[in-house]
């Protein structure tokens, strides 16, 4: 079967569509995931401040100890300096709550504009569809109508040699049925329309057989055969 829609400007339109809803998609995901990134980061910061805020407390108590007059405190809290120092100095590098909160802002308002980007191209999607099936389906109903007159053309044939059989003595009939009529259904489709018939529109052929044509196709048959040098009177 040929492909109708090979190159037209309605498949096109859906390969470019496609293309768009994918890089609009991985827009998306990418958003989601640098916003699940500076989720992590938040929270290992909360992590960072409770465990400094812990420190900060043991090393009061320590203080206290030592200003209450409590010996071997003081290594004790020369190795919690260097720890709170360290941790500190991490907290530092890991940013502010401030700062990833104005950047999760950021990243959720570009999020909504490319959620908002791809649901307007999915809402496209089946209208493109459409226009590309429609193509295909006009391409076709050219083929559809030619080959229903071809159709007809040999179906009004083989009743004229049916009666030629019949008339030469031929048993059994050349027809499977007591009807010989010729019925092909029509398609709301442009390139059907101008070849509907003309008394039933849904029909794009509906006749019954007409007698008042056959004697000139069967001379028609005859000629045929004459031409082939069959003597048939």
């Amino acid at each position: 079967m040929t492909d109708h829609a090979q190159k037209s400007p309605e498949l096109l339109a859906v390969l470019q569509h496609q293309e768009a809803t994918a890089q609009a998609q991985a827009v998306v995901g990418q958003l989601h995931q640098a916003i699940a990134v500076q989720q992590e980061k938040a929270a290992q910061l909360n992590a960072k401040a409770d465990s400094v805020a812990q420190l900060e407390v043991l090393r009061e108590d320590l203080l206290a100890d030592i200003a209450t007059g409590a010996q071997g405190k003081a290594a004790a809290l020369e190795v919690l300096a260097s720890r709170l120092e360290k941790q500190k100095k991490e907290l530092s590098e890991q940013g502010t709550q401030a700062a990833i909160a104005q950047t999760l802002a950021g990243l959720n308002r570009k999020l909504e504009r490319a959620q908002g980007e791809l649901q307007s191209l999915q809402a496209q999607r089946q209208l493109l569809q459409r226009r590309v099936l429609r193509t295909q389906a006009e391409a076709m109903g050219g083929e559809y109508v030619a080959a229903a007159q071809q159709l007809k053309a040999l179906h009004d044939r083989l009743v004229s040699l049916g009666k030629m059989l019949h008339d030469l003595g031929s048993v059994p009939t050349l027809f499977m049925s007591s009807s010989i009529d010729l019925v092909v259904p029509a398609f709301h489709l442009e390139s059907v329309k101008p070849h509907v018939d003309f008394i039933n529109p849904n029909m794009l052929i509906d006749r019954e057989h007409d007698s008042r044509h056959l004697a000139a196709r069967i001379e028609r048959e005859k000629t045929f055969l004459r031409a082939l040098g069959v003597e048939i009177s």
